[in-house]
Formats: structure tokens, C-alpha cells, sequence
């Protein structure tokens, strides 16, 4: 009445708040002379809130939405034929990451399937790697932080925010609610603790101090690459490509703007997934010993490193295109790890005009 607001009862509703073992309150609210509806949940700008403080709902609402955009910029991509990287990143990140991210501050602790396979896809399509690839190559070689660490910044900014407010507001009074339950409780600033913790920035969660954002990203992306590492070298499928990477960054080949059946066929090579035999063998339930090369008569594994440094059918090619270093590939105290790391990271644009061509002489000669 102070106001003269008139509300909608229609449209407005109650939630009890709770854990999901607790039962639903049994107190009817009333707004006027008018009883107002209790709902398991109920969308408020845009993000759906449920009785359980569980947030599947808004990331799968979100996820439908960002399909669909991310299906327009595919088919603006299309027309063009060719882009690069950076023409990609710029489309995805001002008309998906938008979608995806939209009040990750509330929501953005825990990870969401629905969501993660958008940013999955998306790497795919600019790679041109096929559903079986590795999301920790894919990743290593794009060099971008996961879609669920980004949205942790925002809570960071959040988190600013909320120091900021005067201590007359409701949104103050009920962020200090929470800091002082949040030992006892599940609650935000419980997540933001443990987000604290483990980017080493307990000090400001204890004494309630606003961080600079670009400290937070930082210190994320020092965690990102710490924890790619680790799982990089737990990974028996990317064991050729652990031996050339061994820095999260985005590579030079995604950079210098391949063509793209070019990056597809670097990119497929790079993460294990060109269909040599050491591939192909492991469908049919071929021990890695007989997966051998059926192009040339050396009876090695046809694995990455003897498709591009020893196979004998690719002689020419290997001349043509690493004349420049072929004195010192062929050099004795050069290893073959050695010589495949000298071309992955020297010579990105000659290794994928190579691979290009190189894979498709076994058809030619197969089908001739």
C-alpha cells in the first residue's frame, strides 16, 4: 500500500526453498485476499529457479536456445567456405557464449552436460574432428579455458558485486545470511569458498575482500593448464600426441588459417584419430603388434610417426614438402621423437599440405 503497486497474483508465486530431503512447508501465503500458488519452480528473468536450488532446468533451457544459435552461425560459416580461427571465436563467443553464460554467476558452479556438448561441438566443427576425438586434445590444441571455468569468473564478478552494496540492501543482508551458514551449508558462497581454495586466494574469501578479475583469470587459467597436464599424461590415446605438446596454447596451424580439409587432416593427425591402422586395428580387435603398414614392406606399426617420417610411399612427398629440413630430419642424432617434433612445431602449414596429400595416395593406389 505504501507504494500503490498493483500485482499480478496470477503470475505471482511461492517456492520453499530446501534441501530435496526435506519436505515442502504446509504455510499457505496470501497477497491481499488472494492465495498464492506454491510451484516446484518459476522463471525469473530468464533463469529458472527450483524448490531444490538445482539449476538443470535454465542450463537445459539455455542449451536449446544456444543450438539453435549456434546452427546459424554454422550456416553463416557455410556460405563463406573458408574461415579462420579467429573469424570462429569471434562469431561463437557474440552470438552463443551470451546464450550459454546468461546468469552463470548464480548457477555457473557446477558443470551441465547439456551445455559442455555445444562448446564440444563447436570445437569439432572448427577442427573438423570426427565425435570420437578427444575433448583433451581438442582442447589442448584450441588453448581456450572450458566452458565451465569461464562461467566460475563470472560468479568472481559476482562475488565484486555483492562486496560493493550498501549494507542497507536486501541483496547484502542476504549474501552475509549466507557467508555465515556457509560452514554449515550448501549454499553460493560455500561454492565460492571452494573456488577460492583452489585457485589459492583463500585470504579473500576469509576477509570478504573484493579481486581484480584479471588476477581470477590468471590464476584459472594456471589451473586449467595445470589440470590438462595431469590428464594429458594419464592418456594412453594421446601418447604420439603427449611426445610434440606439451604446452596448453592455441596451436599455430588453427592461427596461420589453413583451408579447411588442411586443419581437418593436421588436427585428426595431431589427436590420433587419422585412420591409420593403429587406429582402425583397435575397431577389428587387432593386437598393436600386427596393426602393421600395408603400403611398404618395412612391417612397422603404421602409427603417426612412420605415416609422416619412415613410410616408403610417401618418399616424394616428404621430400617436396620438408626439403628445407630434410638434412637435419635425416640427421643420425635426430630420434623420431625428435624429427616429429621438429615438424610439428616448425613446419605446421608444410606437415598439413603433406598429410593432405599423403592421405590420399593409399586410396589412389588401392583403387588404380
Amino acid at each position: 500500500m505504501k507504494w500503490k503497486v498493483l500485482i499480478n497474483t496470477s503470475k505471482s508465486k511461492c517456492i520453499h526453498f530446501r534441501p530435496s530431503r526435506q519436505t515442502r512447508s504446509n504455510y499457505k501465503f496470501n497477497l491481499g485476499l488472494e492465495e498464492i500458488d506454491t510451484v516446484e519452480s518459476y522463471k525469473y528473468l530468464g533463469v529458472i529457479f527450483q524448490e531444490h536450488c538445482k539449476f538443470d532446468n535454465t542450463a537445459n533451457t539455455l542449451s536449446t536456445v544456444a543450438r539453435r544459435a549456434f546452427g546459424s552461425v554454422i550456416s553463416k560459416l557455410y556460405i563463406l567456405k573458408e574461415f579462420g580461427f579467429k573469424t570462429f571465436m569471434k562469431l561463437y563467443e557474440a552470438c552463443v557464449v551470451p546464450i550459454t553464460d546468461y546468469g552463470a554467476a548464480i548457477w555457473g558452479y557446477k558443470s551441465h552436460n547439456s551445455l559442455e556438448m555445444i562448446e564440444n561441438r563447436a570445437m569439432r566443427f572448427l577442427l573438423g574432428d570426427h565425435r570420437f576425438t578427444s575433448l583433451l586434445g581438442m582442447s589442448g590444441d584450441s588453448g581456450s579455458i572450458p566452458c565451465t571455468q569461464r562461467r566460475r569468473i563470472k560468479m568472481f564478478q559476482l562475488w565484486n558485486r555483492l562486496l560493493s552494496l550498501d549494507d542497507d540492501r536486501l541483496t547484502k543482508k542476504v549474501f552475509e545470511n549466507d557467508f555465515c551458514c556457509a560452514t554449515s551449508n550448501k549454499n553460493w558462497c560455500a561454492d565460492m569458498k571452494v573456488l577460492f581454495e583452489k585457485l589459492n586466494l583463500s585470504d579473500y574469501y576469509t576477509n570478504k575482500l573484493s579481486i581484480n578479475i584479471n588476477v581470477v583469470k590468471s590464476k584459472m587459467w594456471t589451473y586449467v593448464a595445470e589440470s590438462w597436464h595431469v590428464k594429458l599424461s594419464n592418456s594412453p590415446k594421446l601418447r604420439t600426441y603427449a611426445v610434440f605438446k606439451n604446452e596448453f596454447k592455441t596451436e599455430n596451424y588453427l592461427v596461420f588459417n589453413l583451408p579447411r580439409n588442411e586443419r581437418s587432416i593436421l588436427a585428426q593427425f595431431r589427436c590420433g584419430v587419422l585412420p591409420l591402422r593403429v587406429e582402425t586395428g583397435r575397431f577389428i580387435g587387432e593386437k598393436l603388434e600386427d596393426r602393421t603398414c600395408q603400403m611398404c614392406a618395412h612391417n612397422c606399426i603404421e602409427d603417426e610417426k612412420h605415416f609422416i617420417l619412415s613410410c616408403s610411399l610417401y618418399s616424394d612427398l616428404r621430400q617436396y614438402w620438408f626439403n628445407e629440413a630434410t638434412s637435419d630430419l635425416q640427421s643420425s642424432q635426430m630420434q623420431d621423437n625428435d624429427r616429429l617434433i621438429y615438424l610439428m612445431n616448425n613446419l605446421p602449414r608444410r606437415c598439413a599440405k603433406f598429410l593432405t596429400r599423403a592421405f590420399l595416395r593409399p586410396r589412389n593406389k588401392l583403387f588404380n
